[in-house]
């Protein structure tokens, strides 16, 4: 891999997601020549803060064996976790350092052989200096011919007094003229500043085999914090132009206890049309007190027009890692103050349809206090690439209480087409009517075109009627509806629940219409029961009444005998608020006809929930209570 292709893949990194990256030069590598040839150090490679049970600090590089093994890949690069946002306490990014020691007897890797079925095929081997600085990888073949170990490339490393790597080449091998052909290198001097923090320039070379030269490619201008904990302060990064020299592309910044902030990173891109650093993304933690766990997180967004960071996103987060609030902030240049905008808070109650709900809320400068506007919740199907399941309530002002809009879901088959979908809307006692399902199936031996084979859709409305039903089937796309289960039926009540009429229809598949076929029509006496009916057919232009059917009644005085459960429902029979107790704080409680419809669903905020059967028909229900069931009268 060359260095700049390397170096590319370091930038991704670098510029990936909101997640905090830390930035370590490898260093693992110690002085040596080989045949005259030097060695180079080695480029940035990335890596993720790890999550602690204790506060996390800025560690110095672990110079024991096994922390060098873990760093023998040259271009090793260990990929962060993309878009995950941090809860543990970030670091800032650092190089670590490898000082001299007072000399100790240790034991260092000579080699390492690799096998197959008995039988030595590769092996790599090590040399170190006198510091125990590693100056020589170099990785071997079996010729089986020769009996030998072919060399297929090699690392030389050169280290200053301090132990910093100043000097890292690679190299192949040419068999031809077997001999090491170099293949690229970087070159990395130090010195202090005027505010004695210690300073690094490295530079990034490819060797041109027709030129017999290294071309330089890559450059690096680090300012670190101090002289000691090798954090990074600035890092300016330049690519090599033919003709033009170096030229800048990327800035890195970081700061550590500034803007109320405990730590901030900041990335730059130059902009040669602009002449100037533009900013890409910056980042800012605030830790809790005890210094544990990162409790606020900052996300900005620079502006060119202002030529400053202007927008801010703040995430708190809970000791568990959960967010508790995103905020939108607004630079005000004049005022020089960051002006709330909007925010998300996190409510992890939830209702019956969702454990985590999403409030929205803006902000009013006029009483300086965040104002509900929605609570939503959903769930996305990312096969289907939509939303599979999704409510919304509204904030009510006169009232200061949620009120619900809309709870819906979808469901697809294999295929990607859509099978079943439910509605439901809140009511004006507060609780959520079934208004709508659908269920639906196909088959594709049309041409491969998925077709419908099955259709049942059904329509309510709050008070749990159903206001219109439609039905088709058919064995398969190849053949025609079935009379007999293709029809649609609408229904229309009074105020009191009563059915004022029916009326079916038939498919007519020649024109794709649904066309009349019957209807009843019903008539309400004085106290509020059904008179009697008429019954129609269709006529191919008007409606020809058929049969009418009348209503007689006498007074009986009933009962209904008590159910012993554990769970309480009274009064039975109901006539307008009926009270369930012994319910469980959370648990679903669902009011069914006879038929399995539900009409009523409702989920228990304390051990006595209540629900309006005001609006419901009369008629026999069923209370539903996880797996208990108690029977009521209406």
């Amino acid at each position: 891999m060359s260095y700049s292709h390397r170096n590319n893949l370091f930038l991704k990194l670098l510029y990936k997601s909101k997640s905090m990256k830390k930035l370590t030069l490898s260093v693992c590598l110690i002085a040596t020549t080989l045949g005259g040839l030097v060695a180079t150090g080695l480029p940035v490679s990335a890596a993720t803060s790890v999550k602690k049970q204790a506060k996390p600090v800025l560690e110095a590089l672990n110079t024991s064996q096994e922390t060098e093994l873990a760093g023998l890949e040259k271009n090793a690069v260990k990929e962060p976790l993309a878009g995950k946002r941090l809860h543990q306490k970030p670091t800032l990014m650092k190089v670590p350092t490898m000082l001299r020691a007072e000399q100790t007897l240790e034991t260092f890797l000579d080699s390492v052989v690799t096998s197959k079925e008995g039988i030595s095929t590769s092996k790599t081997v090590y040399d170190y200096d006198q510091f125990g600085h590693r100056t020589l990888t170099a990785t071997l073949v079996a010729n089986t011919v020769k009996a030998t170990w072919d060399t297929t490339s090699m690392t030389v490393n050169q280290y200053n007094e301090a132990g910093y790597i100043t000097l890292n080449v690679s190299y192949g091998w040419d068999n031809m003229l077997e001999k090491p052909l170099p293949i690229d290198q970087t070159v990395s001097q130090y010195g202090v500043d005027g505010n004695n923090n210690l300073t690094m320039t490295r530079i990034y070379n490819t060797w041109n085999a027709d030129s017999a030269k290294w071309l330089e490619s890559e450059k690096q201008e680090v300012v670190f914090m101090g002289q000691q904990n090798q954090v990074y302060q600035q890092m300016i990064e330049y690519r090599y132009v033919a003709e033009l020299g170096w030229e800048p592309y990327h800035k890195l910044e970081q700061y550590e206890n500034v803007e109320g902030y405990s730590f901030v990173t900041a990335n730059y891109e130059w902009v040669d049309s602009l002449q100037k650093w533009v900013g890409t993304h910056k980042m800012a933690y605030l830790y809790d007190e005890a210094e544990v766990y990162v409790h606020t997180q900052s996300y900005f967004e620079w502006s060119i027009e202002l030529d400053r960071w202007y927008r801010r996103t703040d995430d708190t987060l809970l000791s568990d890692g959960r967010i508790e609030s995103s905020s939108r902030y607004q630079y005000d240049v004049a005022n020089q103050t960051w002006n709330p905008i909007d925010r998300n808070v996190y409510d992890y109650d939830g209702d019956q349809w969702f454990d985590q709900l999403t409030i929205s809320q803006h902000w009013d400068p006029g009483t300086s206090e965040w104002v509900n506007d929605s609570k939503t919740g959903g769930e996305y199907n990312d096969v289907m690439g939509e939303t599979s399941r999704y409510v919304r309530y509204d904030w009510d002002q006169a009232t200061g209480e949620w009120k619900g809009i809309t709870y819906w879901s979808k469901e697809w088959d294999d295929a990607g087409n859509l099978q079943a979908e439910t509605r439901y809307e809140y009511t004006a006692e507060k609780e959520w009517a079934y208004i709508y399902n659908l269920w639906a199936e196909y088959d594709n031996l049309t041409e491969g075109e998925w077709l419908i084979t099955t259709w049942m859709e059904s329509e309510y409305n709050v008070n749990g009627y159903r206001t219109s039903y439609t039905q088709m089937y058919r064995d398969n796309s190849l053949s025609p509806w079935y009379d007999n289960y293709t029809y649609k039926q609408t229904f229309q009540f009074n105020e009191e629940g009563l059915r004022l009429n029916t009326r079916t229809y038939v498919w007519d598949d020649s024109n794709k219409v649904w066309t009349n076929y019957w209807k009843r029509d019903f008539t309400i006496n004085e106290a509020g029961d059904y008179a009697y009916y008429i019954y129609y057919e269709w006529n191919v232009t008007d409606w020809v009444e058929k049969s009418r059917t009348t209503y007689f009644y006498s007074q009986k005085l009933v009962g209904v005998q008590a159910i012993q459960v554990k769970v309480d429902v009274y009064p039975n029979p109901v006539a307008d608020r009926l009270v369930i107790k012994g319910a469980a704080k959370g648990e679903v409680i669902k009011v069914c006809d006879l038929n399995g419809r539900v009409v009523r669903v409702l989920k228990a905020d304390a051990d006595e929930a209540s629900v309006s059967m005001a609006n419901v028909p009369s008629g026999i229900y069923l209370v539903q209570v996880g797996k208990q069931v108690v029977k009521i009268v209406k």
